[in-house]
């Protein structure tokens, strides 16, 4: 097997792996892919298999997994989970500046580089070591402040921040408030303090007469 049969066998291979972000992830499976792949990485001058990995989108699935981890172990998942999360953080640590830095910036924040932190922050804690707390810490505190003089990645990072302010305001406001279905008046209050239409079972009035005139 000559050079280039072997990167395009990785790279199949490689796209394989994605039953591990849009399956059911199982935690031990997770860190011990991350932590070959990571190992694999640097690579050498004959053989790059940091850039092999780079060009399959490693960056975009090693942030994905780190994603639905922290989601799994916040919904009650294992405590394994924690470890899997360090794997999918320390390749994107390794790697996030390679080459020219901002274009894995940029990939690693679409693919949910800010939900990640953000979800798996609450279990920083719970790691044994403080160096591989350090590890995910040092992403946001020194690696992405050097990247925010890029417009394009300022742009997706801003969009990334909006979004994530949208989810947290809709989910605040859930069973807390709700409007008129009368287009006229459109009321917000209370959900407890409205009529809901007795044909329909779906429309909120604030009045019987403001669902009349509707």
């Amino acid at each position: 097997m000559n050079t280039s049969q072997a990167v395009g066998k990785i790279k199949a291979n490689t796209k394989k792996l994605g039953f591990l972000i849009h399956g059911a992830l199982v935690s031990t499976t997770a860190t011990v892919y991350m932590d070959l792949i990571g190992r694999l990485s640097p690579g050498n001058t004959q053989f790059p298999l940091k850039n092999v990995f780079l060009s399959a989108n490693m960056i975009s699935f090693a942030t994905k997994v780190a994603v639905k981890a922290a989601a799994l172990l916040n919904a009650g998942g294992p405590q394994s989970l924690v470890d899997t999360i360090i794997s999918a953080f320390a390749y994107l640590t390794s790697y996030l500046e390679s080459t020219d830095g901002f274009s894995w910036i940029i990939q690693s924040t679409n693919a949910g580089l800010l939900t990640a932190f953000i979800d798996a922050g609450p279990h920083l804690l719970r790691i044994q070591h403080p160096e591989d707390v350090n590890m995910i810490v040092i992403i946001v505190r020194n690696i992405l402040p050097q990247y925010l003089v890029y417009r394009s990645v300022m742009e997706v990072w801003y969009s990334t921040l909006k979004n994530a302010y949208i989810t947290v305001e809709a989910n605040d406001m859930k069973g807390k408030g709700a409007t008129c279905d009368n287009v006229r008046y459109q009321k917000v209050d209370e959900k407890n303090n409205f009529r809901k239409c007795a044909a329909c079972q779906t429309s909120l009035y604030c009045s019987k007469e403001y669902q009349i005139i509707a």
